[in-house]
């Protein structure tokens, strides 16, 4: 079997992602993180990625991750400009997903959240690469916000979804059509999220089991019904 060169790169160096982040520890443990990329495989992430122009057509031209030591890594992750944004971005993608589907199973959003989880993915990434300037401020126009500021942007966004505003959601909507790369990138992770199919373990207990612990355990396994888990 063909060694998959890019999976490992991404399992190398999640760990030290998440550290130097500051993503929650309970989020997406690595076990998780690498039975994902290992489905994905080097040709689907590279064909993600394509869309955006944002790796080699091969896997040839990456070099073997265990050239990196640890000190290499978190130099790397330190030295990323964007590695402020990360945390602030998940938390309020973690809050607005829940405030969703909390509306949305109660059968009284008039998005499809499909439709609102596309918008989602593009202002959650586009920080991260060059190729996402344009569209992030043509979004930050549209909802009177700051590109510089794309975890504000999500609220803003999810709080005009929520309010009905229709207009505001479409104009975004088809700004993000008008930029191709992304519209591409997006059908393509939709589709791709659509194909997997298996249980996941998205959050992981790092602390000792405490009754109270227990207690938000236990109404969290009672309440999954109810999102569809």
């Amino acid at each position: 079997m063909k060694e998959q060169r890019l999976t490992k790169w991404l399992e190398a160096g999640y760990p030290h992602f998440k550290e130097y982040s500051g993503v929650p520890a309970w989020l997406l443990p690595e076990r998780s993180f690498a039975i994902v990329v290992d489905k994905l495989g080097d040709t689907k992430v590279l064909e993600s990625s394509r869309c955006l122009g944002l790796l080699p057509d091969t896997d040839e031209e990456i070099p073997d991750h265990e050239s990196f030591s640890d000190e290499m890594w978190r130099q790397s992750c330190l030295d990323w400009p964007q590695l402020s944004l990360v945390s602030a971005i998940i938390m309020s993608l973690l809050e607005s997903v829940d405030r969703v589907m909390a509306k949305h199973y109660r059968g009284e959003l008039t998005v499809e959240p499909q439709v609102v989880f596309r918008v989602l993915m593009v202002v959650a990434f586009a920080p991260f690469v060059p190729q996402g300037r344009a569209v992030l401020q043509n979004i930050a126009t549209i909802l009177d916000g700051d590109a510089a500021n794309p975890a504000r942007l999500i609220t803003l966004y999810v709080n005009a979804v929520l309010n009905d505003d229709s207009v505001t959601a479409t104009r975004i909507s088809e700004s993000i059509g008008r930029h191709r790369e992304w519209a591409c990138w997006a059908d393509f992770l939709q589709q791709l999220a659509l194909s997997f199919n298996g249980n996941y373990k998205l959050v992981a207990v790092t602390p000792p089991l405490s009754e109270g612990l227990a207690d938000v355990l236990a109404d969290m396994i009672k309440e999954a019904p109810n999102y569809g888990a």
